[in-house]
């Protein structure tokens, strides 16, 4: 078994969810970009996403912009169907969903300009899911990244990308909860 197949079975039914502070952080960031289409990857039992949608619905309302929305994903097909039930309940539904299954394959359609990325699903699939999304940012998008003080061997690949000054992006790692890396886009490769 590999090390992302292990840790992908630890997370399996671990209720793992932002601290009241993350989601502040998540909130007000939305809000200060006017973030209008966020992408988040591993949306668990959705809590992060509600943050979320909750400021993307503060920033467009609910039928003022059709491109205002939150797309999450979830490998866990019982996460997945919990954090639908939670965003319904939060009456979220209308501006955000989560996509079942593998990320690098159900965010490759996501549709351009995306404002704000949230990386909280696999850490070792932090750069392979910005490298899919990259095309798709807008300059002066928000890339935030969780728990890289924690999982600092699977995160470093990503570290190294969006802190190297090489590869359109300007990046500080935030001494919050257990790490949040915050990365804006600044320019595309072309």
């Amino acid at each position: 078994m590999t090390d992302g197949a292990v840790q992908h079975r630890i997370f399996y039914d671990v209720y793992s969810a932002v601290t009241r502070e993350r989601g502040a952080l998540l909130y007000l960031i939305g809000r200060a970009i006017q973030a209008r289409r966020v992408v988040e990857f591993g949306s668990s039992f959705g809590i992060s996403t509600i943050y979320l949608a909750t400021a993307v619905l503060d920033n467009w309302g609910y039928d003022s912009d059709p491109t205002a929305q939150v797309i999450g994903s979830e490998m866990e097909p019982h996460k997945q169907a919990e954090a639908t039930k939670n965003l319904q309940a939060a009456g979220l539904s209308g501006i955000a969903r989560i996509r079942p299954g593998d990320a690098l394959e159900t965010l490759v359609t996501v549709e351009a300009p995306v404002d704000l990325v949230f990386l909280d699903g696999r850490k070792d699939l932090y750069l392979p899911v910005l490298k899919i999304l990259k095309p798709k940012l807008r300059i002066g998008a928000v890339i935030l990244s969780d728990n890289i003080f924690t999982f600092k061997k699977e995160v470093s690949p990503f570290l190294d990308y969006v802190q190297s000054g090489e590869n359109g992006f300007t990046s500080s790692s935030l001494g919050i909860s257990d790490g949040v890396e915050f990365s804006i886009f600044q320019k595309s490769d072309e």
